[in-house]
């Protein structure tokens, strides 16, 4: 009886756990509502939009992407050495720390020894960098970095970098990942104490 209680609360915390991360939707930022414009503190969680001299822009001439419009701006990096004018600024998020997922990046004149990217910071720390690809276009950088962050910073070249359909999901949604497998390691305990009460009687 005790073990078939122990599996209901395995499975119940198992049912949980899968639609919370079923209905953790990431947030996708987007730019297509706001046209050629200066972009509000607030925009989309973040603030910190045109602390690089940024704002949103047509992606008349810069190929990928997804849409019209894209967020550009110069570089933001802080003062470690990595790409050029450091010191910025950066897009912070509002409520509190989440796990970014990428974005689509563009950058251009890059100067051989400069290491261009996306910074990701949390808590004043660098906990990653997605390196530059130096592709022709907006092409699509996953973050593969499942940590906390806080702060994005945009290390460019000279023309400054284009970003578009940056992705984050909030920290508070994402399920522990080893969540399920310890919740089936549970089961199975449960089912082999089972099993051995048969056996011995």
């Amino acid at each position: 009886m005790k073990s078939r209680k122990i599996q209901k609360s395995c499975l119940l915390v198992l049912a949980l756990a899968m639609a919370s991360a079923a209905q953790a939707a990431p947030t996708v930022v987007t730019f297509e509502d706001l046209g050629p414009t200066p972009i509000a503190d607030g925009y989309g969680g973040i603030a910190g939009w045109g602390g690089d001299g940024g704002s949103v822009r047509e992606n008349d001439f810069i190929p990928g992407g997804q849409g019209r419009y894209s967020y550009g701006g110069f570089n933001s990096a802080p003062n470690d050495g990595v790409g050029l004018d450091d010191g910025m600024g950066g897009l912070y998020f509002i409520n509190g720390p989440v796990v970014f997922e990428g974005a689509y990046f563009f950058n251009t004149d890059v100067p051989a020894g400069v290491d261009a990217g996306i910074l990701l910071y949390y808590q004043g720390q660098l906990v990653h960098r997605i390196a530059d690809p130096r592709t022709s276009g907006l092409e699509w950088l996953a973050s593969g970095y499942r940590g906390l962050v806080d702060t994005l910073y945009f290390a460019s070249g000279y023309d400054g970098f284009m970003i578009d359909d940056l992705t984050y999901s909030n920290a508070a949604t994402v399920p522990e990942p080893g969540l399920p497998v310890m919740v089936a390691s549970g089961l199975a305990l449960v089912g082999f104490h089972r099993r051995g009460k048969r056996s011995s009687a």
